[in-house]
């Protein structure tokens, strides 16, 4: 960036996927996660005259699918 500052980060996610068998026309599956990250904001929080330097991020969450 021409301002200086930089934008960088990293992210991960853990999930368990249990699938149900009923069939192959019929897949339905239950997943759970989390996801956690971390990110360096200097470059917008430059832009945007803030603080803001670090952004954390945690998430714990259940999905369903089905396909058919």
């Amino acid at each position: 960036y021409d301002n200086g500052g930089d934008n960088k980060g990293w992210k991960l996610t853990l999930s368990q996927n249990m699938s149900i068998a009923m069939g192959p026309e019929f897949r339905p599956m239950l997943r759970f996660y989390v996801t956690g990250g971390k990110v360096d904001n200097e470059r917008t929080a430059r832009v945007n005259n803030t603080q803001d330097e670090t952004l954390d991020d945690f998430n714990v969450g259940a999905m369903w699918e089905a396909w058919f």
